[in-house]
């Protein structure tokens, strides 16, 4: 199942400077297009420099 990287939801994370992108799965109301088939959760997280995330 091809899906155009415009097709998956990038959700900020607090403080501007990171990013966490949804591959799989959902994050805080954020669901990829790509259906799992269990809990399963998959992301991208890019930080930027002097930034910091925290995902739990």
């Amino acid at each position: 199942m091809p899906v155009p990287a415009a097709g998956l939801p990038v959700v900020p994370l607090p403080g501007g400077r990171a990013h966490l992108k949804v591959l799989l799965g959902g994050y805080h109301g954020n669901a990829a297009p790509i259906p799992p088939f269990m809990e399963e959760f998959i992301s991208h997280l890019r930080i930027e420099p002097m930034g910091s995330a925290g995902v739990a």
